[in-house]
C-alpha cells in the first residue's frame, strides 16, 4: 500500500505565509538613551511624569520611599543623563537596545561618565519619609566609592519608549 501523506500547506497557503511574512513591519530597534522618545521623556520632571516616567521618586525633594537612592537634583540627574547619552564608547557598558523586548536597562559606572569622580553633591539613601512622602532623613553615598546609575527605559501606555526612571546606586550590578 503506497505511503500517502497530506500536504500540510498548500502552495496558496505557502505564498501567502511568506508575503505576510515579508510585509510586516520590522521592529524597530535603537539605542534607547537617543531615541526622540526617550529624549522628550527627560526634557523635564513634568514631561517625565506625563509621559508615565517616575523618575522624579529618585530626586531628593520629591515624594520618595523610604529605601530609594536619590540624586541630589533634577538638573544632576538631567547631567548624567546627558553625558551618558553622549558617550561615545568604547569603554564602559553597551548601551541598550530597545524595541525588541519589554523593557530595557543601562548600568554606568560613574567613572564612565566622570572620570575625575562624582561631581557636587553626593547621591544620598532616604531612611525615612514624613506622611506626604517626602524624605526627612536621608544617608549620603559613602565618599570614595563607585557609584553605578541606572536607566531604565521601558514602553509607556501609548506604546512609546521612555526613560521609565534612573537611579544612583551603590551596587555595580545597579540592584
Amino acid at each position: 500500500m503506497p505511503n500517502r501523506l497530506l500536504p500540510i500547506c498548500s502552495g496558496a497557503a505557502l505564498t501567502a505565509l511568506t508575503l505576510c511574512l515579508l510585509s510586516a513591519a520590522p521592529v524597530q530597534a535603537a539605542d534607547c538613551r537617543v531615541t526622540p522618545d526617550v529624549n522628550a521623556s527627560v526634557k523635564s520632571m513634568a514631561d517625565n511624569t506625563a509621559m508615565e516616567g517616575h523618575v522624579s521618586i529618585h530626586i531628593r525633594g520629591q515624594p520618595t520611599q523610604a529605601g530609594k537612592s536619590q540624586f541630589d537634583s533634577w538638573d544632576q540627574f538631567k547631567a548624567a543623563f546627558t553625558t551618558w547619552q553622549g558617550y561615545p564608547g568604547p569603554k564602559g557598558p553597551k548601551p541598550a537596545i530597545c524595541g525588541t523586548r519589554a523593557a530595557e536597562s543601562d548600568c554606568v559606572p560613574e567613572g564612565t561618565l566622570y572620570p575625575k569622580g562624582w561631581p557636587g553633591a553626593l547621591p544620598s539613601t532616604c531612611k525615612e519619609v514624613n506622611a506626604a512622602g517626602v524624605c526627612t532623613l536621608s544617608t549620603p553615598f559613602p565618599a570614595g566609592q563607585p557609584i553605578f546609575l541606572s536607566f531604565r527605559y521601558a514602553k509607556n501606555s501609548k506604546g512609546k519608549w521612555i526613560l521609565n526612571t534612573a537611579y544612583p546606586s551603590l551596587n555595580s550590578n545597579c540592584s
